[in-house]
């Protein structure tokens, strides 16, 4: 006659597969797998645990920089202000902002905690859970709500410091190309007997102006 215990016995044994790692029920009991699930698992960004320091300090970074922003992350943004944080696309042209940091808080910490700390404090549950740290991009936001409209739409102004630095790119250049032919012997003969560089010479460009 067959044991009333066989499924138990079966299910003492039963491997349980989760998200990746093989765990035995026979030697654990609940309150052991429910500890064994969260050292093995970190939920803030879904990722399975590691003792780096580097992850240990990026961590903690991350709570001190929520400590500082707690306050200014449900605070209500102002139209036609710029904001510095994330934001989610919803088509070509159109942005909606997602998550902003001061930048205050911004210039304390390293970037990559900076970026974890915007990827887990998302105001789009769903974008969230998509979000990869490695694709996120920083912007520079203007908010731009439209009328008669909830949403808050933002113009991104990014795309001026890539202008800026293309062209400080070219203005260094000169800049290198001014100073060198500063220290030729003729021009310091020149700057010796008039007290002042030779023509082309005296001015040396920098970033005031440039964008001219």
């Amino acid at each position: 006659m067959p044991s009333p215990y066989n499924d138990t016995e079966e299910m003492e044994h039963e491997v349980v597969l989760i998200e990746g790692d093989i765990v035995s029920s026979e030697s654990a009991s609940d309150s052991d797998s429910d500890t064994s699930y969260d050292s093995q698992f970190n939920w803030r960004h879904g990722l399975i645990a590691d003792p780096n320091p580097e992850i240990e300090r990026i961590e903690a970074d991350m709570e001190r920089i929520y400590n500082l922003e707690v306050a200014f992350l449900d605070s209500e943004k102002e139209n036609h202000k710029y904001y510095l944080g994330i934001c989610m696309s919803m088509g070509r042209t159109r942005f909606l902002l997602n998550v902003a940091i001061q930048p205050s808080t911004f210039l304390k910490f390293d970037i990559q905690s900076v970026l974890n700390y915007l990827a887990n404090y998302s105001v789009f549950t769903t974008y969230r859970d998509i979000m990869d740290i490695n694709t996120i991009r920083l912007e520079i936001m203007k908010l731009d709500i439209e009328p008669r409209s909830y949403w808050q739409t933002v113009l991104l102004k990014t795309c001026w410091i890539r202008i800026v630095q293309r062209v400080w790119k070219r203005v260094f250049r000169e800049r290198q190309e001014v100073m060198m032919k500063r220290r030729t012997l003729q021009n310091i003969r020149y700057f010796e007997r008039h007290g002042k560089h030779l023509p082309g010479l005296r001015v040396l460009p920098t970033l005031y102006g440039m964008l001219r």
